[in-house]
């Protein structure tokens, strides 16, 4: 091998192992997001079923 392609070799490496970290971070970003976005929804739900809970307390 020449000089080149060892250093086109390397750059490739780094190139691919620069792709897959990214790729690793954006997975990680869009598991995060969906699990808040689920608690999210959880909550929403808790808030809306306690406040049906309040009103009904509440009519005569």
């Amino acid at each position: 091998m020449s000089l080149d392609d060892d250093m086109r070799a390397a750059v490739d490496e780094r190139l691919a192992e620069t792709i897959r970290r990214n790729r690793e971070r954006q997975d990680n970003r869009r598991r995060r997001l969906a699990e808040l976005s689920e608690r999210r929804r959880h909550g929403l739900q808790r808030r809306h079923r306690d406040k049906l809970n309040r009103n009904q307390e509440k009519a005569p």
